[in-house]
């Protein structure tokens, strides 16, 4: 059996000339899982559709109490109270294992993929600067042809978020959030024409994406009680390539705005809980004057709950139904079921390092893939404080 999927919006920059420019749009790719289990370095094989697979966990902490945007530092509002500067990064690696019946293959990837620091001013403001992926595009797939020939087609790159965010504290309850984050990035395919022998022929094409994201949000506490809600409004993300024969081709992506919503109750100081929806309506996306049939609307339902087992060691647990904005080759949705565990270990006068791990399960019909993922991130909310001298030290 094999699995047809779309090869979505590749860039077109074409070692030798002709070849990269028809492939851009409406080009699919029947993928077979090679039946000896190897192992690759990719991100997903549904990357290779539309912009690839979005990146909806930023780092440990997020990923532990399930994903929730709206409960997370890529929200301009988020933290309500900032005391001190905070520095955050990121290193994710996950290992997947994707199956189409009987036949198999392993997956295994790991990168620095976030940065971020948040900076408190005076009058109750702060502005955040971060730095993460929002796209991966790495995939690496084969095509099947006729006896002993096929493709075997990878990809690498994707698309990236700068953001610079600026947020105003009203009282001690209430805050205004709002963030441009400016995309960019690129990819490169490697096209490769194979027997199980050795390589017929190789093709090299490529591109970059360059475009703008406003965030606006806010978020509130009435006793125990936060509320939070966000709307992302995309600006034209533009794709370009070039070609030997072309020359420069510039397209246009629209896509429709995000929303958030999110609550969460604290009980007491240890425990708390929180709820979170993203909703993107990304079914009437266009490229150019063209309708993108392969994408839907995607859904992402969030549950989060931590409390303390000893006094210095949080415990976290968190679940996500994340519906992709993506369309398989017959016409089904992609869902991911992820359920997550966390914690966090203290840096004597800097910070905590934080953990996540997250076990998923995705499906697309025929495309079966399970996996986890490993986030460890360091998060310095202590270091830049200003410090009184004391006799002794």
């Amino acid at each position: 059996m094999k699995i047809q999927v779309g090869l979505g919006l590749r860039p077109c920059r074409a070692v030798h000339p002709g070849f990269a420019v028809n492939l851009l749009i409406g080009y699919s790719l029947f993928v077979g899982l090679r039946p000896a289990l190897r192992v690759a370095d990719a991100q997903s094989f549904f990357a290779s559709r539309g912009l690839g697979e979005e990146q909806i966990s930023y780092d440990a902490l997020q990923s532990a109490l399930g994903k929730a945007f709206l409960f997370s530092y890529e929200n301009p509002s988020f933290p309500l109270n900032l005391k001190s500067v905070l520095t955050l990064g990121n290193i994710n690696q996950g290992i997947l294992y994707g199956k189409e019946d009987k036949n198999g293959r392993l997956l295994y990837n790991i990168k620095f993929n976030y940065l971020k620091i948040l900076i408190p001013l005076p009058f109750k403001t702060k502005i955040g600067l971060s730095l993460r992926e929002r796209f991966s595009q790495d995939f690496d797939v084969y095509s099947e042809t006729s006896g002993i020939y096929y493709w075997h087609i990878t990809g690498k790159g994707g698309i990236n978020s700068l953001s610079l965010a600026f947020a105003k504290q009203i009282q001690e309850v209430f805050s205004l959030g709002v963030a441009y984050d400016y995309l960019f990035g690129g990819s490169e395919e490697v096209w490769s024409f194979e027997t199980e022998e050795q390589v017929l022929t190789q093709e090299t094409i490529g591109g970059c994406y360059r475009g703008g994201v406003w965030k606006f949000t806010t978020l509130g506490r009435i006793k125990g009680i936060q509320l939070g809600a966000g709307i992302e409004f995309f600006r034209p993300l533009k794709y370009i390539g070039l070609s030997g024969m072309s020359g420069e081709s510039v397209q246009e992506i629209r896509l429709s705005p995000v929303y958030n919503l999110g609550i969460g109750f604290s009980p007491n100081e240890k425990k708390h809980f929180s709820f979170g929806v993203t909703y993107r309506d990304w079914r009437k996306v266009k490229l150019g004057e063209s309708i993108w049939s392969t994408f839907t609307n995607g859904l992402l339902f969030s549950l989060g709950f931590s409390d303390y087992l000893r006094e210095k060691y949080p415990l976290r647990i968190g679940y996500c139904e994340n519906f992709w904005y993506l369309l398989s080759r017959e016409r089904k949705r992609v869902g991911e079921s992820s359920i997550n565990f966390g914690t966090s270990v203290r840096i004597p006068k800097y910070g905590f390092f934080d953990f996540s791990l997250e076990i998923f399960y995705r499906r697309g019909r025929y495309l079966k893939e399970m996996g986890a993922k490993l986030n460890s991130s360091v998060r310095f909310d202590e270091v830049w404080q200003k410090r009184k001298r004391r006799w002794g030290y």
